[in-house]
């Protein structure tokens, strides 16, 4: 995976759009938070708010279904696997498996 857009689906979490590259993968956090049953507004402003995690957030254009170039963040491995454990949705230990042995291995091939 160069910096081209990368589409991973699951069932029942649907798509999770990646770009980066096997190094320094990058997640789409609307994408993340929708499988997670979490806001989006809420987990920038937690991610932002920290001195760990706030380079860890970026904005990366992406086309819609319409074709329209939007601005989407995207979030770094460490804060990917901060947003997942926030989750209460009782599927988020599938969700993790899922992106754990599924998602980053085939990044990292």
């Amino acid at each position: 995976m160069e910096n081209a857009l990368q589409v991973f689906t699951n069932e029942e979490f649907g798509e999770i759009r990646t770009r980066g590259n096997w190094e320094n993968p990058e997640f789409c956090l609307p994408d993340v938070c929708r499988a997670l049953d979490l806001r989006v507004d809420n987990v920038v402003k937690s991610l932002k708010g920290d001195p760990y995690t706030a380079g860890g957030i970026s904005l990366h254009p992406i086309t819609d279904s319409l074709g329209r170039t939007q601005l989407v963040n995207f979030v770094d491995e460490p804060c990917l696997y901060r947003v997942i454990f926030t989750s209460r949705k009782p599927n988020a230990l599938k969700f993790q498996d899922w992106i754990f042995r599924g998602v980053i291995p085939s990044i990292r091939k």
